[in-house]
């Protein structure tokens, strides 16, 4: 997760993270280790934490797990458990 710290403003960083994260808007699968489900990548958070909707409405901030495009073998992040 991104911090802001000595150096400056985490704003800018972001704004070209988010640019190039290639699942923001797609179905995606999350697997935790409570339980695995599918949901849309619809955002990330000021820290950089990946933000999903699931099939129920239902909005979760995620900061650690594993999160797979659907369709896509071999797509990964480092996301995954809600916060």
């Amino acid at each position: 997760m991104l911090r802001k710290n000595n150096i400056g403003d985490s704003k800018p960083v972001l704004a070209e993270y988010k640019k190039r994260l290639m699942m923001l808007g797609s179905r995606v699968v999350v697997s935790g280790q409570r339980e695995s489900f599918e949901a849309t990548a619809i955002d990330i958070d000021d820290t950089g934490r990946l933000i999903v909707k699931k099939d129920n409405g239902e909005t979760l901030t995620l900061s650690s797990g594993e999160v797979s495009l659907t369709g896509i073998a071999g797509a990964a992040s480092g996301y995954g458990s809600r916060t």
